[in-house]
């Protein structure tokens, strides 16, 4: 919900975003915004590495990206799909 909706981290700090998961899943222990985040950065960390190495086995590499910027508010967007 926090990624695919782009929310901060800090939603999870949030009174309401506590009893919500409360409400879903009483037993399940929410962890930090902290704890997310050094987790995050954890396997960001290992996958940068296994990149490094398929990289370097590579004689040609050709990388593409995309910019894209939003304008106008995710429920529009999202309500035009």
């Amino acid at each position: 919900m926090i990624a695919k909706d782009n929310m901060p981290l800090m939603t999870m700090e949030r009174a309401g975003f506590k009893v919500f998961m409360k409400t879903v899943q009483p037993s399940y222990s929410l962890p930090s915004a902290d704890v997310v985040t050094a987790r995050l950065s954890d396997k960001y960390t290992v996958l940068k590495t296994m990149l490094k190495k398929i990289f370097a086995s590579q004689s040609d590499l050709c990388l593409t990206t995309n910019v894209w910027s939003e304008t106008m508010p995710m429920r529009i967007v999202e309500a035009q799909n």
